[in-house]
């Protein structure tokens, strides 16, 4: 991409971000909540907690699979939407049972979808630190 059109998508993209900050904060401001911190380590809490998921199931098994992760995912989005609203689950808590829930359900997915894997799936988690850690000088070592 050259740089006129990195510009031109940065200029866009910041646009976006923009209209999207002050739409949030006009709902914020007409709306009946007691700490906007609350609220906002609470929605960062339940984001953060399906992105770090999925990185965990990806990281920490060697059976996730696309489909698995995809699904799992729904399922952590619906289970992170119930605590939120249905429970009186403290919001620092959200993050871990995101987490929890979309490695539980995504490697649950998994399992039942049985995509095929890459053959150097080994390279691609934890698994593979050891393998790598031997066949490299030992300056390289993780």
């Amino acid at each position: 991409m050259d740089n006129e059109a990195a510009t031109k998508y940065a200029k866009i993209l910041s646009l976006l971000v923009g209209i999207v900050s002050i739409v949030v904060s006009i709902i914020l401001a007409h709306s009946d909540l007691k700490s906007a911190f609350s609220w906002f380590n609470g929605f960062i809490g339940m984001v953060l907690g399906l992105v770090g998921g999925l990185f965990g199931l990806g990281i920490f098994t060697k059976k996730g699979n696309s489909n698995g992760a995809l699904v799992g995912f729904a399922f952590a989005v619906a289970v992170s939407i119930g605590i939120k609203y249905f429970t009186k689950i403290n919001f620092w808590a959200y993050s871990i049972i995101s987490i929890v829930a979309c490695i539980l359900f995504g490697y649950i997915f998994s399992l039942i979808f049985k995509t095929k894997v890459k053959d150097n799936i080994d390279e691609l988690t934890m698994y593979g630190i050891k393998k790598y850690n031997e066949n490299c000088d030992t300056e390289e070592a993780i």
